[in-house]
């Protein structure tokens, strides 16, 4: 190869939030790194033409993935979900951590993204909030990042080493000899060129980190790659009309407490025989104002931010098109620290389900057509499970007086109807799963990938399952177990 081989002791292939995240850790341990990145420096949604769907149509994949440095965190809002205890007794040791390991990992995560997190606790006491057990529900809160954008977030780090960086660069193959990667062949503009490096980590997505194994299988060889691949279900589950407005907005509006902004939700675990799943429910709201709210919320926190003149524009003209709307948003928030909803188009509840793991829900490459086929599987179980947890939810709200909830749609529904009405929630998982037999799965229990010495692994395709939240904080948690056992064996 006639270019010029670029040597360094550690490449990170994907700049997006997992990427920027080991970045940003590694940076001062090992000096010499490099991050390529398929995109540029302002991350753009693009479509690929070599993805077909086979299974249950999985939206995010085709319509819902940001290329470039900072990845998909320029579309995510921040939210900080934990596992429960529950979910990590049970799933700690597939996840290759040892018992508690996680909730210490949270603890310095906070710290690391300067998060206050909200004494759940201490908020239900002064609030006088009661969920009796009786339902089978729990109440808890999740946390938000005031920078989601890593960025944004890390800018500083990342413009003082910006030669760090290879953009517009898309992985193409691995080279192996005696189980070390020797080196990794990119394009640009499709000129090929060599990178070399000590130390490989792959951060890209559980997509294209799926893809990019599927095509270099004679090197990584494993017939697990783009098994059990998961995401959470996401459905609309009725019309929620409140009887106790007070009441209503006190337990489930959006606010800031201790400095803390939180988003209220319901938490539901069954231990039925047959299975054993977890699912979040939330309230949303809906108005002929969400969009200028938003931009107007955006453009508040971009001027607290950055203090540039165009985002105090911004705030200015859509409060004056929303009129009285912003004023009683702002007393609203002053008064009493809620973020407060404007539902003239009415309120519904959501419920984010978890899905059960199935080897045969995957993505698989077909070598004739040189194509990827998502064949997303969900098993009836899971409508079974939501529709439980409606259920209870409907029993909780209106028993204790709160709001009346409309499950009339979802009584009735089957599962061909709910194959075709659920959706995913950009949280694709699994398919380079951790096991402790690489007859089982992809990577070991430190992140590397089997029959390797020096390829490891992050993100969600880590996972046989999700839980039932957002897994982006738990796959930062994995992230920042991988960045101290490197920083143990540079």
């Amino acid at each position: 190869m006639k270019n010029k081989i670029i040597e360094t002791d550690l490449l990170i292939v994907g700049g997006g939030t997992l990427g920027l995240f080991i970045y940003a850790q590694l940076k001062d341990t090992f000096k010499n790194i490099k991050v390529l990145d398929r995109g540029n420096f302002e991350p753009k949604i693009t479509k690929t033409n070599d993805l077909i769907n086979k299974g249950i149509y999985h939206k995010g994949t085709f319509t819902k993935r940001a290329f470039g440095i900072g990845g998909n965190s320029s579309l995510w809002g921040g939210q900080l979900a934990e596992f429960t205890k529950t979910e990590l007794s049970e799933y700690e040791p597939d996840l290759g951590l040892r018992k508690n390991e996680t909730t210490r990992l949270y603890k310095r995560l906070y710290k690391l993204l300067k998060v206050k997190r909200n004494d759940l606790n201490n908020f239900i006491k002064e609030n006088k909030i009661k969920l009796p057990k009786k339902y089978g529900i729990k109440y808890f809160h999740t946390n938000w990042l005031n920078e989601p954008n890593f960025l944004k977030l890390y800018k500083k780090k990342i413009s003082n080493n910006s030669s760090d960086f290879i953009t517009n660069a898309k992985a193409e193959k691995l080279f192996i000899r005696k189980k070390n990667i020797t080196a990794i062949e990119y394009t640009i503009k499709k000129k090929k060129y060599l990178i070399r490096a000590k130390k490989y980590i792959f951060a890209c997505g559980t997509v294209e980190t799926i893809k990019f194994f599927h095509k270099n299988n004679k090197v990584i060889k494993s017939n697990n790659i783009g098994s059990y691949f998961h995401d959470h279900l996401g459905i609309h589950v009725g019309n929620v009309f409140p009887i106790d407005k007070n009441k209503f907005s006190k337990i489930f509006f959006n606010g800031i407490y201790n400095n803390s902004k939180y988003q209220p939700k319901l938490l539901f675990r069954s231990n039925n025989l047959k299975y054993s799943l977890a699912a979040s429910g939330e309230f949303k709201f809906y108005s002929k104002y969400q969009d200028d709210l938003k931009q107007l919320k955006m453009g508040y926190v971009n001027f607290i931010n950055e203090m540039k003149f165009n985002h105090l524009t911004t705030i200015i003209k859509k409060s004056i098109k929303l009129n009285f709307k912003f004023f009683e948003l702002l007393w609203v928030y002053i008064l009493k620290k809620k973020i407060k909803p404007f539902y003239d188009k009415g309120i519904y509840f959501y419920i984010q389900s978890e899905q059960f793991s199935e080897k045969n829900s995957s993505i698989k490459f077909n070598k004739l057509n040189k194509k990827f086929s998502i064949n997303w599987k969900i098993s009836k179980n899971e409508l079974d499970f939501i529709k439980q947890f409606a259920f209870k939810t409907k029993s909780f709200l209106e028993k204790e007086k709160i709001a009346k909830l409309n499950v009339n749609n979802l009584k009735n529904i089957n599962y061909d109807k709910f194959k075709k009405v659920v959706r995913d929630t950009n949280h694709p998982s699994g398919g380079m799963i951790i096991s402790n037999d690489r007859n089982k799965g992809v990577v070991d229990r430190k992140y590397c990938v089997w029959g390797t010495k020096n390829l490891y692994i992050a993100g969600s395709c880590l996972f046989k399952r999700s839980s039932y939240a957002n897994i982006t904080f738990t796959s930062l948690a994995l992230a920042l177990k991988l960045t101290d056992y490197l920083k143990k064996n540079v």
